[in-house]
């Protein structure tokens, strides 16, 4: 990795945390301790955080020169990643399925949630053992390459999206009345549009910028109906 790639990505992240952090910080006083759907986003909020720390150490490591010690942190960062990204998706699942109250089952989601999570620690773990190519194929830190079952990491991680968008258009029609069910669909689509475009265009970065910009979203809609109801407050109040 050239010093310019580095710095470019290393930007990239800085601007993104930036970001993540203003948004938090802007609706964190209004969050409820005990409220479902606010503890949802407050760890939305960390594990995204965490996902941009430990892709900039990946960065930081990448662009070493290439040790036998460093090759196994660089190993270790990137199973990191890898398990937060479909958690991450999970996380905005249960958002979204405490919002719309589907008839699904708690314990239907534990169950469901708990394999794909395990399958994908599972896998991850195994990509990290010497000729091994699964997720990845390592050559040394010279040359990271996609393992021959890549495309399974990238389904775990689609499937809390898909979820997500079939829930919405399930409860399409009784959605108006509680919750605009267009923020749902972006907040999903969103990231769906950024892996496709990730994989085509070989810039790891879009999915990571697609869910830190749906994060915004989340957290300016919450932001609009903190607005509304106080508007409405107001004018009760004044009656």
């Amino acid at each position: 990795m050239g010093l310019r790639e580095f710095v470019s990505l290393f930007t990239t992240n800085s601007f993104l945390l930036l970001i993540l952090f203003f948004a938090y910080w802007h609706i964190q006083k209004q969050l409820v301790r005990g409220e479902p759907q606010h503890h949802n986003i407050r760890s939305m909020f960390i594990l995204l955080t965490g996902l941009i720390l430990v892709d900039s150490a990946v960065i930081f490591v990448y662009s070493l020169p290439a040790t036998p010690s460093l090759l196994l942190i660089f190993k270790i960062l990137l199973f990191c990643e890898i398990i937060s990204f479909p958690a991450v998706g999970f996380v905005r699942y249960l958002c979204v399925w405490r919002t719309t109250k589907p008839k699904i089952a708690r314990k239907i989601n534990i169950i469901v949630i708990s394999s794909i999570m395990s399958i994908n620690v599972i896998l991850a773990a195994l990509s990290l053992v010497p000729n091994w190519s699964i997720y990845f194929e390592f050559n040394g830190l010279t040359s990271v390459n996609l393992g021959k079952v890549h495309w399974i990491f990238i389904v775990l991680t689609v499937i809390p999206y898909v979820f997500s968008l079939i829930i919405n258009f399930v409860k399409w029609k009784e959605a108006k009345q509680r919750y605009n069910p267009f923020i749902i669909l972006l907040i999903n689509i969103i990231p769906l549009i950024g892996l496709v475009f990730q994989y085509s265009t070989a810039n790891y970065h879009l999915f990571l910028i697609s869910m830190i910009l749906t994060f915004t979203v989340v957290v300016l809609d919450l932001q609009y109906h903190y607005a509304i109801t106080d508007f409405l407050t107001g004018l009760y109040n004044r009656r």
